[in-house]
């Protein structure tokens, strides 16, 4: 008898089982967490280089590992190619440190000069002293890194967190969504890409810092002058991983 008992008790368990994931597949849990996953394609703005290959200098000595660890990791991918030069750069990479308010929250800035749809130059800086006091690794810094490249070489923010280019990026270096982006650029080149009378402007992406644990910031869009200049702003982690 108590082997019956115990047999129904589990076909009972068995039963409850079954209707709770039910129920779950019903209101949309599990496919909503299967959504969260998604991975955005990283998205690309409309002007670039002629070719996916650019001169780049770095300036500085006190983020020159850095910069260099992130030139190699792009060119690893073989989607780009930095050319490292001692001078005239296309792209110009050095860092500075600040902690006024104007730059409290900020840890990269890129500027890039486009004119229709050729890009021309670019200056990409690190905040040190925003980084530092947040206790970024070097590993970190140099995922930074690699995020103010990829706008160097035209990639925008993507919505994903699984993209070196997600807006408040601290932990992912390069993926896959962030190469095929640049490849999907540059193997489309169209023969009406532009230069000729239009007007230089310049687009700037501002990278601020989030703390760990720290609410999100909007991305906001500031405009300055006659120059077109778009900040997009990142969040800082402060809080290191349990």
């Amino acid at each position: 008898m108590k082997k019956t008992k115990d047999g129904f008790i589990h076909y009972v368990l068995s039963m409850a089982a079954i209707v709770i994931l039910t129920t779950m597949l019903g209101f949309g849990f599990l496919s909503h967490s299967i959504r969260a996953q998604t991975i955005s394609a990283t998205p690309y703005s409309s002007y670039r280089y002629e070719s996916p290959s650019a001169t780049i200098q770095v300036k500085t000595t006190s983020t020159k590992s850095i910069w260099d660890a992130a030139i190699k990791k792009w060119n690893a991918t073989h989607a780009f190619d930095f050319k490292l030069v001692s001078t005239g750069g296309t792209i110009q990479a050095d860092s500075f440190s600040s902690l006024a308010p104007a730059y409290s929250t900020i840890a990269g800035i890129t500027y890039s000069n486009y004119t229709g749809t050729q890009l021309l130059s670019a200056q990409t800086r690190l905040n040190t002293g925003i980084l530092n006091k947040y206790r970024y690794t070097n590993a970190e810094k140099t995922n930074v890194a690699e995020h103010e490249l990829g706008h160097t070489m035209g990639l925008l923010h993507n919505p994903s967190q699984k993209s070196v280019m997600y807006y408040k990026n601290r932990y992912l270096s390069i993926q896959p969504v962030d190469i095929a982006a640049v490849e999907k650029d540059y193997h489309t080149l169209i023969a009406n890409d532009t230069t000729t009378n239009a007007p230089i402007l310049q687009q700037t992406f501002f990278e601020p810092i989030v703390p760990k644990k720290a609410v999100l910031q909007a991305d906001s869009v500031n405009a300055f002058c006659q120059v077109k200049t778009v900040s997009d702003f990142t969040a800082v982690d402060t809080a290191r991983p349990a």
